[in-house]
């Protein structure tokens, strides 16, 4: 097995295993959560099957990959709900990010839109995580690390060439495999940490 598709699947099973985990979260982000790893997962699902050497599914591949990149700005909009007073914001935001993400796709994928998404949802997770540190700092500081995944992922590795002698594709793949589940962790103990301070 090639290193790419080795680490698509450990990118695969990363999203399992975190959205098995996000189902136990309370109200729509129990569903909501999932269903960004699930979108995610399927993606990388499709590049390891890619990369092995089924190369008819690479269109698939490439139309799933900013597909997962929207369901991830959208997770987003969970650490609004579970981590501050605004529930109801956090979904809606969940679903504007989503829907907004899905139109662009469709009407003008080539258009400079996925930056700017994407900070929308990095705003989102670190609204979360700022509303719940005086509740609790360990999942404050997951969500931080999270997002720092997800910024050095996308800004610092990247997607092209090598670094330190490893693809950067690669080092890309796990690092967002060790991002789904961070963002996962930080979820359940904002979620905890606002149930234990309800009145």
């Amino acid at each position: 097995m090639n290193p790419a598709t080795l680490c698509e699947l450990l990118l695969v099973m990363s999203c399992g295993l975190s959205g098995r985990h996000a189902k136990k979260l309370p109200g729509l982000a129990g569903l909501l959560a999932p269903a960004s790893f699930f979108v995610v997962g399927l993606a990388a699902l499709a590049g390891a099957l890619r990369y092995s050497g089924l190369t008819v599914i690479t269109p698939l591949h490439l139309a799933l990959g900013p597909i997962g990149g929207v369901a991830l700005a959208a997770l987003g909009g969970c650490f609004v709900a579970l981590g501050t007073p605004w529930t109801l914001w956090g979904y809606r935001a969940y679903g504007l990010l989503a829907v907004v993400g899905g139109l662009f796709l469709a009407l003008r994928p080539d258009a400079p839109w996925r930056l700017p998404l994407n900070l929308c949802g990095l705003t989102l997770t670190l609204c979360g995580a700022v509303a719940t540190w005086p509740r609790d700092r360990h999942g404050a500081m997951a969500a931080f690390l999270g997002a720092g995944l997800l910024v050095t992922a996308g800004l610092g590795i990247g997607t092209e060439g090598s670094l330190g002698g490893f693809a950067r594709l690669d080092l890309f793949h796990v690092t967002m495999a060790l991002c789904m589940l961070v963002h996962a962790h930080a979820l359940s103990r904002i979620a905890k940490a606002k149930r234990a301070t309800a009145p």
